[in-house]
């Protein structure tokens, strides 16, 4: 297994020097080699792919430092640094892969924040969907993480992020398409508040073709009836009900799909049970108003009269 410290430099260096998520297969094989302890050896092989020639094997020195602070950073290089880093380049001083990683190690202020956020959505889109392959994948890779700016992200913008780039992009996968999805291992019901909150185990390793997960929801036990509800890419499914809904009994079951479409069976084990509750705002709402039309509060809002007193001194 790489070390973290060797998979953060390369998917580093995908980012920057390719302006893409690393795939997991090269994010393993390059992060072993570095671990191996031949820094310089393994970043210049990186730089030296088909993927380099091909799409920036043409390309003036001018152009390549000033498309990785584009790929970095979203934007142009200032003229310092890319009349420095041409005539590092021009005179062999170093490789282009090791500019990239210089120039991003350098990132402070806004680039920092430009690049730390393409990590992070670098990141979260590898762990998901890591065996994605091909031409058209790479430009919509590319294309997902040229959106990605300084603002900050939240866990949930950054998943946001790569869910809309699966759905919108044209992405093929690698692996054994054929392959028939594994049981899910376990599904849970974390809030049953306004409706139902349910989450799933990550597929396995040996699982590499996965691409989304279906949600199927009945009034019955028995998964014969059940109907499809949504599909989610990411873990977890929120099924919001209306208040009519409250108090009534669902059951809920997940199936794993492959990017082929190949639908697996539901989860180990029994469904997903769930009594539908008022939300928390809804709960406190209603607290409040009996509160407000109380005996005993219309007693408190009742100026106090006092009669006949007098003072004796």
């Amino acid at each position: 297994m790489p070390s973290q410290n060797a998979i953060d430099m390369v998917q580093k260096l995908y980012v920057s020097y390719y302006g893409r998520p690393a795939d997991s297969a090269g994010l393993t094989y390059w992060s072993s080699r570095i671990d191996e302890g031949d820094l310089f050896s393994a970043i210049n092989a990186f730089g030296n792919s088909d993927e380099y020639n091909q799409n920036f094997g043409a390309l003036s020195h001018d152009d390549l430092i000033q498309n990785l602070y584009k790929q970095m950073f979203g934007r142009e290089a200032d003229q310092a640094g890319l009349k420095y880093y041409i005539e590092v380049l021009s005179s062999g001083q170093s490789t282009l892969a090791q500019i990239a990683l210089n120039i991003s190690e350098g990132a402070i202020n806004d680039d920092l924040k430009v690049i730390d956020n393409r990590l992070e959505v670098a990141n979260e889109f590898t762990r998901k969907f890591g065996n994605y392959q091909g031409e058209e994948s790479i430009k919509a890779a590319q294309s997902m993480l040229l959106d990605v700016g300084s603002s900050y992200l939240s866990w949930m913008e950054i998943n946001s992020i790569v869910d809309e780039a699966i759905e919108t992009g044209r992405f093929s996968f690698g692996g054994d398409d054929s392959m028939v999805p594994p049981p899910p291992p376990w599904v849970e019901l974390s809030s049953n508040f306004g409706g139902a909150a349910i989450q799933w185990a990550t597929p396995s390793d040996e699982y590499e073709t996965h691409l989304i997960t279906n949600i199927y929801r009945d009034t019955d036990s028995s998964f014969e009836g059940a109907e499809q509800i949504g599909s989610s890419l990411s873990w977890g499914y929120y099924d919001e009900m209306p208040q009519t809904a409250y108090g009534e009994e669902f059951y809920y079951w997940v199936t794993y799909v492959s990017s082929s479409g190949v639908e697996g069976p539901v989860q180990n084990g029994n469904p997903v049970y769930a009594v539908i509750r008022p939300k928390i705002g809804e709960i406190i709402e209603d607290i409040s108003s009996e509160i407000d039309s109380s005996e005993l509060a219309n007693s408190l809002a009742t100026p106090i009269e006092i009669i006949g007193l007098q003072a004796t001194f």
